[in-house]
């Protein structure tokens, strides 16, 4: 069976039943649903878990460079010393989040989250935080952000040295 008739099969069985509320969306990442440590195995396996549920987990030391987390719930998630380089966090939720010493070189941080989160002693350098909330995070000893970029989080909120 196509890819778009099982779509409207599962939409309208879900429908006629009233299960809406828990039936998946069956565009999100095969990750949905799945428990916290099997979205961890599957993001260090792949480095792919878009959309996927990471609230909690512990990447400390994690290499995650080039992963793709655009939208996921990493909330309270330790990535102290992980390393996300070129990774696209893009609307992640990041709140709460140790991010301390982390290279996020290149990192695409636009529209993430990351109210109150530790991004101190960080590695910043062309990261990309463009309309990303940063109340009350701290970026202290952060590196790579020019005075400018350092001026504008203060503006919105963030902790700087």
């Amino acid at each position: 069976m196509g890819y778009i008739k099982r779509l409207l099969l599962v939409t309208a069985l879900a429908v006629s039943t009233g299960f809406t509320q828990m039936a998946p969306d069956p565009l999100s990442h095969v990750a949905y649903g799945a428990s916290v440590s099997e979205n961890t195995a599957t993001l260090l396996k792949t480095l792919e878990c878009p959309k996927c549920n990471l609230f909690g987990a512990n990447l400390q030391n994690a290499n995650l460079s080039m992963a793709d987390l655009k939208g996921a719930n990493l909330n309270s998630a330790n990535l102290s010393n992980a390393d996300l380089s070129g990774a696209n966090l893009q609307g992640a939720d990041l709140r709460e989040a140790n991010l301390g010493q982390a290279v996020l070189y290149a990192a695409n941080l636009a529209l993430a989250n990351l109210g109150n989160a530790d991004l101190s002693n960080a590695n910043l350098h062309h990261a990309d935080l463009r309309e990303a909330n940063v109340q009350f995070t701290n970026f202290a000893g952060a590196v790579g952000l020019s005075k400018e970029e350092n001026e504008d989080l203060k503006k919105r909120g963030a902790k700087v040295d």
